[in-house]
């Protein structure tokens, strides 16, 4: 399999995930054993040409479907060095790194944020949302101590969830 080929599937695989990779949410489960083949596959292409750029620039991407942002910033990084920097890079990088950010603050981990949506979706299936996070905290509390379900909490509500129902619209989904 040549590196045109590996673009190719990583494309399809980053369209079956349904989303685009600016939403940086959890890729569909189908899709992700395909992101995990590609990267590999990727990764062994890495190791015989280290001076392939778009290795490099491909093998980002893969991460950052995967929402392994640390490795898509060090992957697009050596990129940059063998390719060059221009403002659209640099404007890519710069979204890397706050996505980076962004998921530290958050606590949870993808998958972590994914199973809350579920835990979410098949309560406020039963039960119409109080406009409250008392579900939301509900699952969280046996799981994390006070000072990180507050700081979690904190970074749901400045992605825009003030309550199980729109944490469920706004961030999990």
């Amino acid at each position: 399999m040549n590196i045109e080929e590996l673009e190719d599937e990583l494309i399809s695989a980053i369209q079956m995930s349904n989303h685009g990779l600016s939403d940086r949410r959890m890729p569909s489960k189908k899709s992700i054993p395909m992101l995990i083949e590609i990267r590999r596959k990727l990764k062994e292409f890495s190791e015989k040409d280290l001076s392939n750029a778009k290795v490099w620039r491909l093998l980002a991407l893969s991460e950052e479907a995967l929402l392994n942002y640390k490795e898509a910033i060090d992957s697009f990084t050596k990129y940059l060095d063998l390719k060059g920097r221009d403002k659209k890079d640099l404007k890519k990088l710069a979204f890397l790194r706050e996505s980076q950010v962004e998921w530290e603050d958050l606590i949870l981990s993808p998958k972590e944020l994914n199973d809350l949506g579920n835990y979410l979706n098949s309560n406020l299936n039963r039960i119409a949302c109080d406009h409250s996070l008392a579900i939301t905290k509900k699952y969280l509390e046996g799981k994390y101590s006070k000072s990180d379900l507050k700081r979690i909490v904190s970074s749901l509500q400045n992605r825009g969830g003030f309550c199980d129902c729109e944490v469920l619209a706004n961030v999990t989904l």
